[in-house]
């Protein structure tokens, strides 16, 4: 986790005020003066301090929230251009300030989660867990029989980078267009767009139906928000326990 989404979750502050108080050499870790906000933290096992208080997610109330965001936000709590984000979305509706985990790009609608709790939002965000993200797309063109398998084995972006293996659907054919239903276990930026590009197609509209075990119930409505139940942080984790054994 980075030392700036740390400290804002766990101090209340700024992403602006943070940055301040890093550079200004007003927060340690494990002893030592960091002043790079994009340093890397380990919350289970780093110990942070601003002027000497130790930092911990312990004395925060935890909250978990799912958004069913629709397109035409950016998934951040302030823009210094103005434009619409997430924050606006819900800052009448939450308990504390929470902070979404992850991103969906401005035009992409659908699930995302929202947290004060660091430890868990890094445990959705660390590439080591692989957890599964399933979208529905719909895509300029036909898919071919041959573009599928790339999808299914991995296809190779304009970078040069490798994608893992998806799981490919194709929902239905409209006229000139395709709309699939795709499932990823890593997070690019921009990776589904991407994907596709490389195959010569561009996205038209994109949703995401699911992170894990986590889903769009309860908030089908475009713009709805819910707080996670307890009954399903559990299944989550007992689904991040299982993943651990598989790989």
């Amino acid at each position: 986790m980075k030392l700036q989404k740390f400290l804002q979750m766990t101090a209340k502050v700024s992403r602006r005020k943070a940055d301040q108080l890093i550079s200004q050499g007003k927060v340690q870790v494990n002893g030592e003066i960091i002043k790079e906000y994009w340093y890397d933290i380990d919350p289970n096992k780093d110990t942070v301090t601003l002027e000497g208080k130790e930092l911990s997610f312990k004395s925060v109330r935890l909250y978990y929230y799912l958004l069913n965001k629709p397109a035409g936000y950016i998934t951040t709590m302030f823009d210094p251009q103005g434009r619409s984000t997430v924050w606006d979305l819900i800052k009448d509706k939450v308990k504390d300030r929470v902070y979404p985990v992850g991103r969906l790009d401005k035009d992409t609608e659908g699930l995302l989660i929202l947290t004060n709790d660091g430890i868990f939002a890094n445990r959705i965000m660390h590439p080591k867990y692989k957890i599964p993200k399933k979208y529905e797309a719909v895509v300029e063109g036909i898919l071919t029989r041959k573009e599928i398998l790339e999808l299914r084995n991995g296809v190779i972006l304009n970078d040069g980078y490798k994608t893992l293996p998806a799981k490919v659907k194709i929902l239905e054919k409209l006229g000139t267009k395709t709309r699939i239903e795709i499932e990823i276990r890593e997070g690019k930026k921009r990776q589904i767009k991407n994907m596709f590009k490389a195959l010569g197609h561009k996205v038209l509209y994109l949703k995401r139906l699911s992170i894990g075990p986590l889903t769009l119930k309860g908030i089908e409505r475009v713009g709805k928000l819910r707080e996670i139940t307890k009954e399903e942080l559990k299944k989550f984790d007992r689904f991040i326990e299982n993943l651990n054994e598989d790989q």
